[in-house]
């Protein structure tokens, strides 16, 4: 499966998202390198698009409905080295198989730098 390699990086420093597309970062060439190697997290793309067709990241805070009620299931993606897949780890610390059936309908709400607090409350 040929697909897109593309990378967030979060600054720890200055909580915020770099974004190296645009050049849109307070920082020389040196400093940059710096910051990648000490104070970041490099964050992959899936190669997977939600529901509304964003971007699904590692990090991202990802959310689907149940099937048989009003019940939404909350997910982070990871990386799984012993799957060597990204996956979808529940607020129980289940690990998930990311190709779930109803993959169409998952839809990212937040990542888990800026949006934590969505994690907090399963509904």
């Amino acid at each position: 499966m040929n697909r897109e390699l593309k990378f967030r990086i979060w600054s720890k420093r200055v909580n915020q998202y770099i974004d190296l597309n645009t050049g849109n970062y307070d920082f020389s060439l040196n400093e940059l390198f710096c910051e990648l190697q000490k104070n970041s997290v490099i964050q992959q793309f899936t190669g997977l698009k939600d529901v509304n067709g964003r971007d699904i990241y590692e990090g991202d805070i990802l959310q689907r409905p149940c099937l048989h009620s009003d019940y939404i299931y909350k997910y982070v993606c990871e990386w799984s080295d012993e799957e060597s897949a990204f996956m979808l780890r529940n607020h129980w610390n289940d690990i998930k198989d990311i190709f779930l059936p109803d993959f169409k309908k998952i839809e990212v709400i937040g990542n888990i730098f800026e949006n934590s607090e969505l994690l907090s409350n399963e509904n």
